[in-house]
């Protein structure tokens, strides 16, 4: 007869998330290579919002002028993690330390 299927072990805790973490550091790195081209993406949405057709505009103009803002305020957050990383290579005497 065959031997017995064994069920695979349940994922622990600190693998589930693993993959959320990897897509939020390649992101996190994207915001901070491409600051100004994601500015200027966020500025052209946020202008042609009000360009949207159609019964109800305004409140369409405004949930997506809102979506575009949300988005704006997270990559800032996380452009600002990175100047708080370099700010952190200070050393006491406000120079930055240096590797050789």
């Amino acid at each position: 007869p065959p031997p017995p299927r064994t069920m695979p072990p349940p994922a622990s805790s600190s693998s589930a998330g693993t993959g959320t973490t990897t897509w939020l550091a390649r992101y996190k790195t994207f915001v901070r290579r491409n600051r100004a081209l994601l500015a200027a993406v966020e500025q052209g949405a946020a202008g042609l919002t009000w360009l949207l057709p159609g019964d109800n505009t305004e409140v369409y103009a405004e949930a997506a002028s809102t979506i575009v803002g949300v988005v704006g305020t997270l990559n800032e957050h996380f452009v600002g993690d990175d100047d708080d990383d370099e700010e952190e290579e200070e050393g006491e005497d406000g120079r930055t330390a240096t590797l050789a």
